[in-house]
Parts: C-alpha cells; sequence; structure tokens
C-alpha cells in the first residue's frame, strides 16, 4: 500500500471557496489512482485542507492530477478558485501543481507538474491538453453587475435615465457629474481652453503616442515663418526651432475618407488634420498652427492662435475630437484588446502547460479573452460605436517595435522632451518588467540554437505573424 499526502489550497480572493465535492486521480508512469473524493467537502477561502489518496502500490514518476467538481446536493452554482496542490509522494518528493484559476461545476482540470520544460525536454509527454476559455469569475462578474446596476441608480436619481436634455455649459455638467469630482476634474474644468494644457495632452493625456519631432513640414500643410513668428521666442524662427528639435506634429492622414456617422440624418464630420506644436522656453508644449484637412486649400485655412478666440477653439477641438477616435479604434480597441487577444490564443494553443513562456504569460490573460468578447457586443455590433476602417487604417501601421516602449519613444523624437510623465513613468515599469522576463527567458534560451529548435515556440511565433499582423512583413515580427 503506498500513500500519498495531498494539500489543496483554496484561493483568498472573495467568493473563491465551495460547498461542491472535489474528486482527485494521479496519474503516474507506472499506473493511476482511483479516482477519490476528498474527504472534506468545505473548501472555504485561503484555507488549505490536508488529504490522503492510497494506492495499490507506487504510481511511479508523478505527471498528472486530475480534478473534478460536481454539485453538492443542490445547492446554486459557486465557482471555485482553486490555487494548487501540493503531493508529497510515498518517496518523501513534494510535487507542485499550480492551478490558479476558477472551476465550475462539471469541469475537470488536469494539471502538470510545477516546474517548466519545454516539448523537447520531457521525457515523458502526455497529449496535448485543451486549452480551457478564461472567462470572468463570479466575484468579477458581481462586481460588474454591482457597477451597472449603481450606475443606473445614479442616473435615475439624477433624472438621466432616458432623458433628452442637452447640457448648455460646463455648470450643468458639474451638478450631473458632481459625485465623481477629483483634483485633476475641477483643473479640467477650469484650463482646458487654454493652449499649453491643451499641449500638455498630446503628451500626457488619453493618446500620448501620437506626436512626432518634426524636422522638415509635410508639402500639404503649408505653414509660413510669418504666420508662426508672433508664437516662437523672439529673434528665432521656425527653421531654426525644427533644427533644435523644438518642433513636433500630430497628422490625422489616417482619418481622411473615413466614413462619419451620421445624427439626425446629416454626417457628422471627421476631421483628418495637422497640429503643429512648439516647446517653448518655459518647456511648455504649445499648439501654433491647425490645418483641419489634408489638401490646402481657400476653404481649409491655418488656423493660428491669433484668430478669434471661437475659432481657434473651435479648431482645436476637431483635431481633439479625431485624436479620441484614434486613441479609442486604434491604441486601446485594436492595439490593446485584439492585439493582446491574438498572443492569448496562441500560447494557449501552441504551449503545454509546463512550457516556460506558458508559465510566465497565463497569468496575464486574465479575463482578456472574456473583456474582448463583451466589447465586441457592445462597439462592434452593427449599432457599434467604433468604425472597422479606422481600426483596419491603424491595425496597417502596427509594428512590433511600436509595440515596445523605448523603441516606439525614439522613433517619435520624444526621448528628451521634457514634462513627458507617460514617458518617464512608462520605461520604469517597463524596465522592471524587461528585466524580470529577459531573466526567465535567457535561462530557458541561453542561444538563438535553442529558439530554433523549440517548435512549440515556432509555431506560437508562426500564428501571432499570421493572424495578428496578417503575415505582414513590413511590420517587423
Amino acid at each position: 500500500m503506498a500513500e500519498y499526502k495531498l494539500e489543496v489550497t483554496t484561493g483568498d480572493m472573495q467568493y473563491a471557496g465551495t460547498w461542491d465535492n472535489i474528486y482527485v486521480t494521479l496519474l503516474g508512469t507506472e499506473g493511476q489512482s482511483e479516482r477519490t473524493k476528498l474527504d472534506n467537502f468545505d473548501f472555504s477561502t485561503g484555507t488549505t485542507g490536508i488529504y490522503t489518496v492510497k494506492t495499490s502500490s507506487s504510481l511511479g514518476k508523478l505527471l498528472l492530477v486530475k480534478m473534478e467538481k460536481d454539485p453538492f446536493l443542490i445547492l446554486p452554482e459557486d465557482e471555485w478558485y482553486f490555487s494548487k496542490v501540493v503531493v508529497t509522494t510515498p518517496e518523501g518528493e513534494a510535487i507542485l501543481f499550480p492551478c490558479y484559476r476558477w472551476i465550475s461545476r462539471g469541469e475537470l482540470v488536469e494539471l502538470r507538474g510545477g516546474k517548466a520544460m519545454k516539448g523537447c525536454e520531457e521525457d515523458h509527454p502526455l497529449s496535448e491538453l485543451p486549452a480551457n476559455e478564461i472567462a470572468y469569475s463570479k466575484s468579477k462578474s458581481t462586481e460588474l453587475y454591482n457597477t451597472k446596476l449603481m450606475i443606473g441608480l445614479e442616473l435615475k436619481l439624477k433624472g438621466l435615465l432616458g432623458s433628452t436634455e442637452k447640457w448648455k455649459n460646463f455648470e450643468d455638467m458639474k451638478k450631473i457629474l458632481w459625485r465623481k469630482k477629483t483634483t485633476m476634474s475641477e483643473y479640467v474644468a477650469e484650463h482646458w481652453k487654454e493652449d499649453d494644457f491643451y499641449g500638455s495632452q498630446f503628451l500626457n493625456g488619453v493618446n500620448p503616442n501620437v506626436i512626432k519631432r518634426c524636422s522638415e513640414l509635410p508639402p500639404n500643410f503649408p505653414v509660413t515663418e510669418e504666420m508662426v513668428k508672433p508664437f516662437l521666442a523672439e529673434g528665432t524662427s521656425l527653421q531654426k526651432e525644427m533644427e533644435k528639435g523644438n518642433i513636433f506634429l500630430c497628422d490625422k492622414k489616417k482619418m481622411d475618407g473615413i466614413p462619419p456617422r451620421a445624427k439626425n440624418g446629416e454626417p457628422l464630420h471627421v476631421t483628418p488634420g495637422f497640429c503643429l506644436l512648439y516647446l517653448n522656453q518655459e518647456d511648455k508644449l504649445m499648439p501654433i498652427a491647425i490645418q483641419l484637412e489634408q489638401q490646402p486649400s481657400e476653404q481649409n485655412p491655418i488656423f493660428l492662435p491669433s484668430d478669434p478666440e471661437t475659432d481657434w477653439l473651435l479648431a482645436k477641438m476637431f483635431i481633439k475630437n479625431a485624436d479620441v477616435m484614434d486613441q479609442v479604434a486604434g491604441q486601446h480597441l485594436m492595439n490593446t484588446h485584439f492585439l493582446a487577444e491574438v498572443f492569448t490564443v496562441a500560447a494557449l494553443r501552441s504551449f503545454s502547460v509546463i512550457h516556460p513562456l506558458y508559465k510566465l504569460l497565463f497569468p496575464h490573460f486574465r479575463f482578456t479573452l472574456s473583456t474582448g468578447i463583451s466589447s465586441c457586443k457592445t462597439v462592434l455590433s452593427p449599432e457599434g460605436i467604433l468604425n472597422f476602417e479606422l481600426m483596419r487604417r491603424a491595425h496597417s501601421e502596427t509594428t512590433y517595435s511600436s509595440l515596445c516602449l523605448p523603441e516606439n519613444i525614439t522613433a517619435q523624437g520624444l526621448e528628451s522632451i521634457p514634462n513627458f510623465y507617460y514617458r518617464d513613468d512608462g520605461l520604469k515599469r517597463w524596465n522592471i518588467i524587461n528585466s524580470f522576463v529577459k531573466a526567465v527567458v535567457e535561462y530557458y534560451y541561453p542561444s538563438d540554437s535553442e529558439v530554433l529548435k523549440d517548435t512549440e515556440l515556432q509555431e506560437c511565433i508562426s500564428e501571432i505573424f499570421t493572424h495578428g499582423f496578417l503575415g505582414n512583413k513590413a511590420s517587423g515580427t
């Protein structure tokens, strides 16, 4: 008779525990145990239960642990967040089998040992296990439901639910959004018309990835020295400031020809224009010229800060509106959610669960697929709020280096511009993550030949190149 000691740990987050029946089966090179019900049905949040599984003889090298969750009596479904099980063999070896995911009723999970290894290194390879969908947990679903409920209740109490009344000024907005007041929201409400605040948003606003250092003006943006001289430092010129690296350009050409949505039967305007910015002697980034369309004409003038206040303000608003559209569709939805889904699915399809890169990446896949699926229902439906063509154009410009913060900042010429807090904070985090990932990768791949002979890794890269970058060799992947 052989005995295996099991230490089964339940996660410590809200709703992690379960009252359902849990069964375990151990598989080794010399056989497998019987399907055994663990004798304590209370797997409470944050607890570790100790159990014993008996077999007629040793199972040899332990390869796999199967855990099953079945209903207890007629209680309603309660997902179980199963963290890990540590199995101590009759020979005294303690083996970690990590899980760290939610288990639903009727589900069976097959866990491999905690030691990471590439497929070519396994001496007892098992059949490939199906990748599970990474679903919202009960706690996350409850959080989303409660948030939606509270927002609906708040809107009803404020008389906004179903209301078509228009806001006429900022005071109306402040009355509505009083509960959401912050130091930043108060500052924005007071300074949003100011040019220096407007310029700072291209560095530290919602879309700090669009301006580039400008050494030569585009031929279809004919800004002259005389136009902008009043807004530059005394004794200098536009040409001199470009040579110094103090001129920056926001070019929204990807918006050109985007079919706009309609309001009351009339198409809304989409601005595919330019905004020229100047880093002045006070290290403030100031807008100094705006053109709202790509092709200059009498009907498409260049707006300047010296124009009537309303004209200049509207020109800035049209550019900012285009910038927000670009950020939501391209930078956020496409390059964050949808591209992350490609990496997630490629890893789940290509790597075994004991592959070192699977173990490295898997914690970051949490909710990735579920979030993307729920987003599709609201923003990509026929009545959705986003434009497919804009996302397609944004994706065609995406390269591997543009997803790497240091390379992207250098390509934009923003490595030394002052007051760029997104860059400063982002690079600190990038360097921390890069240091950790580099240490892990170099441990398992000490040479290029190790990368080439890892068939699982090559398959993953191929899927990302094919489905993420659509086979575009210019993407650098």
